[in-house]
């Protein structure tokens, strides 16, 4: 903002009036540019302004943004329509309606934390175009696309991403709701109770069928949710699933330094306990790379894998994502003792020096990764053929 004004007044854009300090022009400056952002926002989102300044101006923070349902009626004001078309402009495709309502509320969330923010481009609805400013905005000079490829992203099949199933104890919903909405954001699709289970359903069917649905258990872990039953409930039934080949993968999320029980302890976990925006960014990453496929386009440099055709096994394995490798391996109930041997056949280490007290399934994970990382996913694919015999 100084800047800005000492450019003005060398422009003759700014009459100096001596009564008047250098910190009071600041202040009108910056209040001039919080008024834009809100106006762009506004018509963005369609969200009721006097609410949103009302909320802008109250005392306000994470834990008590929805104090009295207050962000809640805030929501309620947002235009679904405009807010569609916004967020389709900015992102370039084509967004479910359960998405636009995710991204919405956690743009509308954040610029009200921040105290506001440029957004990312502007939407100029009437002519159908996205507007994004660029680095040269002193000349004026814009980069403007149309909205056609976002039209032809419509045609185009979204790749299919495994859902996390969110479990947490109720005392801990407004933090689960937040991490779930800012996943959702980073394309990562979420369970939630709130969003998945409809009014008059059955808690536990839906709860059930969700487990059945997802590939992940997401466990926000903290001395709430160590006490809370369905917390234990839905993470046996996940474990339950994984034993018996059903490829659910608990992850943990520390939300407090509160002791994690013995079968916790070796499982992959991400801390919340520091810094939000790092935990997230972890959780997110893990998602991704998980979702990747294990053999070319994404296996870390390893050579074409398979030799015998498209139908012998390791080409076959090639194609899994690295999730559902994982899944079809545990389904074959490969012994601890068998893994630590491919284990040591592919990477030339034991596995039991390597990853003391993890569970099998964070084995699986990180040879995977490794094998990955070192070129080796064909000497992998060609172990887990020869030692496996109903993994084909």
């Amino acid at each position: 903002m100084a800047e800005i004004f000492l450019r003005d007044v060398q422009r003759g854009d700014v009459q100096i009036d001596t009564e008047r300090t250098f910190r009071d022009y600041l202040s009108d400056y910056q209040a001039r540019a919080q008024d834009k952002q809100v106006a762009a926002i506004v018509e963005h989102l369609g969200v009721e302004k006097e609410k949103l300044v009302a909320l802008m101006n109250a005392s306000r923070s994470e834990a008590n943004l929805n104090e009295y349902g207050r962000f809640d009626v805030l929501k309620e004001t947002i235009d679904k329509q405009k807010a569609k078309a916004y967020l389709e402009a900015v992102e370039g495709e084509k967004l479910s309606p359960p998405k636009v309502n995710m991204k919405a509320a956690n743009l509308l969330r954040r610029f009200i934390l921040e105290d506001g923010f440029e957004l990312e481009g502007f939407v100029d609805i009437r002519i159908g175009r996205q507007v994004q400013q660029t680095g040269d905005e002193k000349s004026g000079k814009y980069i403007i696309s149309t909205m056609e490829s976002m039209m032809a992203a419509e045609t185009t099949p979204q790749k299919e991403q495994a859902k996390v199933f969110v479990s947490h104890s109720s005392i801990d919903k407004e933090f689960a709701n937040r991490l779930a909405s800012d996943l959702e954001y980073k394309d990562v699709p979420v369970w939630f109770d709130t969003r998945e289970i409809a009014l008059g359903a059955s808690i536990v069917e839906e709860i059930n069928r969700g487990l059945s649905e997802v590939g992940y258990l997401l466990l926000l872990h903290s001395k709430h949710s160590a006490d809370s039953q369905w917390v234990r409930e839905e993470l046996f039934a996940a474990l339950h699933l994984q034993i018996t080949g059903g490829g659910v993968t608990v992850v943990v999320g520390k939300l407090d330094d509160t002791e994690l029980i013995p079968m916790l302890k070796s499982r992959i976990y991400v801390d919340f306990t520091g810094d939000y925006q790092t935990g997230l960014n972890q959780l997110a990453a893990f998602f991704k790379k998980d979702d990747a496929k294990v053999g070319g386009g994404g296996g870390g440099g390893s050579p074409p894998v398979g030799g015998g055709g498209d139908d012998d096994c390791p080409t076959k394995l090639a194609r899994l994502k690295k999730r559902d490798l994982r899944k079809r391996i545990m389904s074959t109930r490969v012994p601890f003792d068998k893994l630590a041997i491919i284990w040591e056949d592919v990477l030339d280490t034991r596995m039991g020096d390597e990853m003391p007290g993890k569970a099998l399934e964070n084995c699986l994970q990180e040879l995977i990764s490794r094998a990955q990382g070192a070129g080796l996913v064909p000497d992998l694919l060609e172990m887990l053929c020869d030692e496996l015999s109903n993994i084909g």
